[in-house]
């Protein structure tokens, strides 16, 4: 596992911060920044795939489900 570069990890927890405050539009744009540093994060990615069924998109979230587990198909924190 790489290590996390300071800026994905900023992004990451500013989207996480976001996402508690329920600023979800918010928190998805932070989150993409994240991925922008490392496309592979599975923790991103899977926060990813939740706000977007929170922000009703349920068929790019379930895309994003797809898309990870064929990355990691023993990723367990994808099941929200």
């Amino acid at each position: 596992m790489e290590p996390m570069n300071e800026q994905e990890m900023s992004f990451y927890y500013m989207a996480a911060l976001a996402a508690k405050k329920g600023q979800f539009e918010t928190a998805l744009e932070h989150i993409d920044r994240s991925l922008v540093k490392n496309a592979h994060n599975i923790k991103a990615r899977g926060l990813r795939a939740w706000l977007l069924a929170k922000l009703g998109k349920e068929k790019a979230a379930a895309r994003m489900i797809k898309d990870n587990l064929e990355l990691d198909p023993f990723e367990f924190c994808i099941w929200f």
